[in-house]
């Protein structure tokens, strides 16, 4: 009996142990990534590595996630699409009013950075766009905008400014000297920005003063940094095959002692 009871515990322990695994099991952040060359793929923050999922066979001008799906605006283009992170395989949703400039999100809703200066909001569902403003930010040089965090950002050259996503008012937050964002991402607290020179790098940024905190640079991309939007880590298998192993644990157990008075009673 004792034994039995010491056995279901160590199973009980095991598959709570593999739960536990379940979580990242280092503190690399990872993002999804869309690049100059239509690829996409998963980019290692903190280690600057990237690993091709794909290609969208579209150049998107920017990556935008909301309930847990990934989507994107084709550059210079009005279609709408959602994004399959396992093959980078992209699929229509609708068509906006406008062709897109810059695409991004905040954890409200995903909006559309107009070829005419103006943002939109935009269904996820339709793809069909609300205007909400004029954001007059110049559509030159390097453009980036963020994906997921509470507030909207536009980075056009080394200026980065942040959107008042009723209004459309554009607020210069300040200079992100050295660094000019293809792209930018809020995960876990932290503004990532995608820096695209010198070389691709990995920064950070302080969203009230614009500082950069530069990071590995970027190896394995094919081109440079369009859009970026967060993912969370997927299990491995191990993690797996322990997590199954220690719940078989407790249904044996559980088994063994249901079917152990039949017995006697026969």
């Amino acid at each position: 009996m004792r034994t039995n009871i010491a056995i279901a515990g160590f199973s009980i322990a095991f598959a709570l142990a593999s739960l536990a695994g379940l979580a990242p099991a280092h503190a690399d952040v990872y993002a999804w990534e869309s690049t100059g060359n239509d690829d996409f793929g998963r980019l290692d923050l903190t280690t600057g590595v990237y690993t091709s999922r794909g290609n969208t066979g579209f150049l998107f001008s920017g990556l935008g996630a909301y309930g847990g799906v990934v989507y994107g605006g084709a550059e210079a283009s009005a279609g709408f699409y959602s994004v399959n992170t396992s093959n980078g395989a992209a699929t229509l949703i609708g068509n906006s009013g406008e062709a897109y400039e810059d695409t991004g999100s905040t954890t409200s809703g995903v909006y559309e950075f107009g070829k005419d200066d103006y943002l939109y909001r935009v269904n996820v569902a339709t793809g069909a766009t609300t205007q909400v403003g004029y954001l007059n930010i110049p559509i030159s040089g390097v453009l980036g905008m963020s994906s997921s965090g509470p507030t909207l950002f536009i980075s056009q050259d080394s200026n980065l400014y942040s959107i008042n996503t009723t209004t459309a008012a554009a607020t210069l937050v300040g200079t992100t000297t050295g660094a000019t964002f293809g792209a930018m991402v809020y995960i876990g607290g932290v503004y990532y920005g995608g820096n695209e020179f010198p070389q691709n790098q990995v920064t950070t940024f302080n969203p009230l003063t614009a500082a950069v905190t530069f990071g590995p640079n970027e190896t394995g991309a094919p081109s440079d940094f369009w859009g970026l939007a967060p993912t969370s880590a997927v299990p491995e298998t191990s993690t797996w095959a322990m997590l199954l192993l220690g719940f078989a644990g407790v249904g044996f157990m559980a088994y063994r002692r249901k079917s152990k008075p039949a017995l006697m009673a026969a």
